[in-house]
């Protein structure tokens, strides 16, 4: 198989974030997840439409992420993917279940 060509491919298959905790603090959330193997980064998007038409994204090495400066008494939906970098090109899994949550 020649370099590059394998997409989709299980070596490109990362599985999907478990373990997501969202707890509201002022005008924050913090957010808490189980890691995936392999994975390099995360990617957390968090939005107050529930079907995440507009979202925000944040990208972090490790599994844990504080989303601040959000507008209070409004509900937030959280969720997650892993990624991995490789060749320049970002595989990503798919999302795991998302949250919501009252700031």
């Amino acid at each position: 198989m020649e370099e590059g060509k394998n997409k989709g491919t299980k070596a490109n298959v990362l599985g999907k974030v478990s373990g997501l905790k969202v707890t509201a603090k002022k005008r924050a959330l913090h957010v808490s997840f189980k890691g995936v193997k392999r994975a390099t980064k995360y990617e957390v998007a968090y939005s107050t439409n529930k079907k995440f038409k507009t979202k925000k994204r944040v990208t972090t090495k490790g599994t844990k992420v504080i989303l601040k400066k959000l507008k209070p008494k409004k509900a937030y939906y959280v969720k997650v993917r892993a990624f991995i970098v490789s060749g320049g090109k970002k595989n990503y899994g798919t999302y795991g279940k998302t949250v919501a949550k009252r700031v």
